[in-house]
C-alpha cells in the first residue's frame, strides 16, 4: 500500500511539474505591425492608390450622370425616336456595368497591392514571434489583437478524440 501512495505521489509531482513548466505568452501583432519600418510607406502607397482609383471612378460616374441627365431631358421633350431612346438606354446600361466593373477591378487591384506590400511584413513578424517562442520555450503565444494562437509548441493532436466524442 505504501508503494501505491508513493507511486501516486510521484505521478502527481511529475504532473504538477509538467503543468508548471508550460509557458504561455501574448503579443499584440497589430501594434508591432504599426511600428514596423515598412508599414507607414505601404500605408501611404495604398492611400495614394485608393485616392487615384477613386478619382477615376468618380469621374466616370459624373460622366455617366451627365449622360443620364441628357437622356432624361431628351426623353421628356420627345426629341428622340423610340429606337434612339432604346439605343441610348442600352448604352447607359452598358456604361453603368462598365463603371461597376471598374469599381470591382479597382478594389481587386488595391487588395492585391496591399497583399504584396504587407505579406513580407507579416511574414517577418510571424518569424520573429516563432523565434521568440522557440528561444523562450513557450508552449503557446497568443495574439491579443485577434485572439489567434501565433505560436504553438507542437503538442498532441486530439482531433480524433474530439471527433469520437462527437460520434463522427
Amino acid at each position: 500500500m505504501k508503494h501505491l501512495y508513493l507511486v501516486i505521489t510521484l505521478l502527481l509531482a511529475v504532473g504538477a511539474t509538467q503543468l508548471s513548466a508550460q509557458k504561455y505568452g501574448h503579443v499584440n501583432s497589430l501594434n508591432i505591425m504599426e511600428e514596423f519600418p515598412g508599414t507607414t510607406t505601404a500605408d501611404k502607397e495604398l492611400e495614394t492608390m485608393t485616392a487615384t482609383k477613386q478619382k477615376e471612378i468618380e469621374a466616370k460616374g459624373v460622366a455617366l450622370q451627365t449622360k443620364y441627365n441628357d437622356f432624361l431631358q431628351k426623353s421628356q421633350t420627345g426629341t428622340l425616336s423610340p429606337v434612339q431612346l432604346q439605343s441610348m438606354e442600352a448604352e447607359l446600361q452598358a456604361d453603368q456595368q462598365a463603371l461597376q466593373q471598374m469599381e470591382q477591378a479597382a478594389e481587386l487591384a488595391i487588395l492585391q497591392r496591399r497583399q504584396e506590400l504587407l505579406d513580407p511584413i507579416i511574414k517577418a513578424i510571424n518569424e520573429a514571434i516563432e523565434a521568440v517562442g522557440k528561444e523562450g520555450n513557450y508552449t503557446m503565444i497568443f495574439d491579443e489583437s485577434s485572439g489567434a494562437i501565433l505560436y504553438n509548441l507542437k503538442g498532441e493532436d486530439i482531433t480524433a478524440q474530439v471527433r469520437a466524442k462527437l460520434g463522427m
